[in-house]
């Protein structure tokens, strides 16, 4: 009995594309890290989003617009690096939300970016996995 050819795992970079892109950005800055720096740098990368993602579920939850803005100018910060414009430009929708203390923006913001940074750190935990 034979048995069907199994696919390869999907390519991690392939499946981040809604995210980051074709990846340049982060793949230009793990090239100049260089093989042993670079897995350091997608661990922190992954460990301040995780961060970022409590705190500002945090802040959402107890109003605090101040926290919101800290939070999401991490957020900016990170994911404007690494290419992932789409989840930036959220970011930055939730930081003028925060400023106007617009509390219906903010709740309609959170959720989505949440979810998206939830999956952008499966994103590079798959690709460190990858490397």
């Amino acid at each position: 009995m034979t048995t069907a050819p199994q696919s390869p795992p999907p390519c991690p970079w392939a499946a981040a594309a809604d995210l980051i892109g074709d990846g340049a950005s982060l793949r230009s800055i793990l090239a100049l890290a260089g093989s042993e720096t670079g897995p350091r740098i997608l661990a922190q990368m992954e460990a301040d989003l995780v961060v970022t993602g409590h705190g500002l579920q945090s802040a959402v939850t107890a109003r605090d617009f101040a926290a919101i803005r800290a939070q999401s100018h991490v957020l900016i910060s990170i994911v404007g690096t690494i290419g992932a414009m789409g989840l930036h430009a959220a970011a930055c929708r939730l930081n003028e939300a925060a400023h106007a203390a617009d509390t219906g923006s903010v709740a309609a913001l959170v959720p989505p970016l949440l979810a998206d940074t939830a999956r952008l750190v499966d994103a590079i935990r798959a690709i460190g996995a990858a490397r």
